[in-house]
């Protein structure tokens, strides 16, 4: 099922990736622990940001597939 489109999860990762690379200096515990919180939060932002938003299906060929293209 599909509740959210594609491009409004790639939204929803990139924001979460924001609270969570800032919430060591929101929640004021940043000189606890910091770098598990920034690295992640980036990766998270990462993967809201280079997710194909076109899903594939087996046997279409999309914008940018030199394999359809002859």
């Amino acid at each position: 099922m599909r509740f959210i489109s594609t491009r409004t999860h790639g939204v929803l990762d990139c924001l979460s990736g924001l609270l969570i690379l800032g919430s060591p200096w929101i929640f004021d515990f940043d000189e606890q622990v910091y770098p598990p919180h920034v690295i992640f939060g980036m990766l998270e932002i990462g993967a809201g940001l280079f997710t194909e938003r076109v899903p594939y299906r087996h046997g279409e060929h999309h914008r940018g597939d030199i394999r359809g293209a002859h």
